[in-house]
């Protein structure tokens, strides 16, 4: 897998016509899967081309991302948000 950095890193395996659900959409996605990634799912180039996604960027600096389904042509607008740390260290 290579990243935006343009680093290379090994993947563990491939999850094949992987359904994933955004609203009333599903998608059946390869998946790679990978160990220590900084988000649960990160979503690259060949998802955002299927989807034709488009960011729209908001004053108070959120952010939506609006996908077309390429079965329907639905157009599906999905808030994103901020990874919040599941785990504190107190040290």
């Amino acid at each position: 897998m290579q990243s935006s950095n343009s680093s290379l890193a090994t993947t563990t395996g491939l999850l094949r016509d992987f359904p994933l659900t955004i609203g009333p959409a599903t998608f059946y996605l390869q998946i790679q899967v990978a160990d220590n990634l900084p988000c649960e799912v990160l979503l690259g180039r060949p998802f955002f081309t299927l989807t034709q996604a488009l960011t729209i960027d908001h004053g108070d600096g959120t952010m939506d991302i609006e996908l077309n389904d390429p079965n329907t042509g639905q157009k599906i607008r999905v808030p994103t948000r901020e990874k919040k740390n599941l785990r504190r260290l107190d040290f």
